[in-house]
């Protein structure tokens, strides 16, 4: 695996974690140790730049390998290629982008505007569940040896699974996309 693909997906994984790091306003603020510049709570704390500027190199691999038609990308730069939980981390490195501000309001409802649309859309395997591939482009089922299917060849509980979570996230936190992601269920 070369350098740069751990590290788009290193950079991909934080910008997920991220996502769920809010602040708690319960919680008593850290002012950090005053004796101790650096330390957490801190302005001189790099800690949050250095994950900013992860988030922001692993939203590069989503822009440079988004397909315009579908909003779907590729599980890598080389393979065109995604599966459900494919899918259902771009929802996520989506919505995570837009809450760290590194995308705009316009450019996030487009995207995920275009991923929904996709979903909506997207034949599934036995009409029950959705197929294990798809190729970006199209949207469209693929066999094990990644040619065009109608019928495809399986299904992942776990893809599945987590495709329902970042849905029910939508769902729940941004009401005007709720319609929409609850119909894909």
């Amino acid at each position: 695996m070369s350098f740069k693909l751990i590290r788009y997906w290193s950079a991909f994984a934080l910008v997920l974690l991220l996502a769920g790091c809010g602040s708690d306003s319960t919680a008593p603020v850290d002012e950090g140790n005053p004796e101790q510049p650096g330390t957490p709570g801190t302005p001189e704390t790099p800690a949050p730049d250095v994950f900013l500027a992860g988030a922001r190199a692993a939203w590069t691999y989503v822009e440079n390998n988004t397909n315009a038609t579908t909003g779907l990308a590729g599980a890598t730069e080389t393979f065109k290629f995604a599966t459900t939980w494919d899918i259902a981390s771009q929802i996520g490195a989506t919505y995570s982008a837009h809450e760290l501000g590194i995308i705009d309001d316009a450019n996030y409802d487009g995207r995920i505007k275009k991923i929904l649309a996709s979903l909506t859309t997207m034949p599934l395997f036995e009409g029950a569940a959705f197929n294990r591939f798809y190729d970006v482009a199209t949207a469209k089922m693929v066999r094990r040896d990644y040619t065009p299917s109608n019928s495809g060849f399986g299904w992942s509980t776990t893809d599945i699974g987590r495709l329902l979570i970042w849905l029910r996230v939508l769902a729940v936190n941004q009401p005007q996309y709720a319609a929409q992601a609850t119909a894909i269920v």
